[in-house]
Formats: C-alpha cells, structure tokens, sequence
C-alpha cells in the first residue's frame, strides 16, 4: 500500500466512526437523553471535513495518475 491509500483509508474509517457517532447523537436526543444540539452540529462538521480531505485525497490521486498518464504520452 501506499501513502495516498493509507491516507485514505484512514480518511474512511474516520468517517464511519463520525456517521456512527451522529447515528447514536440522534438517537438519544430522540429518546430525551443528553447530547445538545451543538455536540450533533460539531460532529456532523467534523463529517463532512473528513468527506472533504477524502475527496481532496482522491482529486490529487488522480491529478497524479493524469500527469504521470500525460508524460507518458509526450515521450
């Protein structure tokens, strides 16, 4: 594996752990239990950074896999 995949795999399974988390928020706050709605809000923030890095993540994968695919052709 390489760097670019360990990073996101890392970036993935940070995800799921932030989805998991808001799933069970969610369900406290509509059995009555504690979580505010500002402790949601962070998470569901934090969500959607990590669903922005993994897309910037692949974005510059495939501006690389490009370039190198663009070099090859010139030569």
């Amino acid at each position: 594996m390489n760097q670019r995949e360990i990073i996101n795999l890392i970036l993935t399974v940070l995800a799921v752990i932030f989805s998991l988390i808001i799933i069970y928020q969610l369900i406290l706050k509509i059995t009555g239990h504690s979580p505010t709605d500002t402790t949601i809000l962070y998470t569901f923030i934090g969500i959607i950074i990590t669903g922005l890095f993994i897309l910037f993540n692949s974005l510059g994968n495939l501006q690389y896999q490009m370039g190198k695919t663009h070099s090859k052709l010139d030569t």
